[in-house]
């Protein structure tokens, strides 16, 4: 999904080498699936998550 929305935008990698692309990478699709959990109900408790 990411994918997809970076390459509609045309955007380059903001770092050299592969590692920190990755890295990067992985790191904003986690940011997004997250805000997407957080958009459907999913919310923090005491010991854990929830979905409300």
């Amino acid at each position: 999904m990411a994918a997809g929305r970076t390459r509609h935008h045309h955007r380059r990698v903001r770092y050299r080498g592969l590692r920190r692309n990755r890295l990067w990478l992985s790191l904003r699709v986690a940011a997004i699936n997250l805000r997407r959990l957080l958009n459907l109900g999913l919310r923090p408790t005491a010991t854990g998550w929830t979905v409300t």
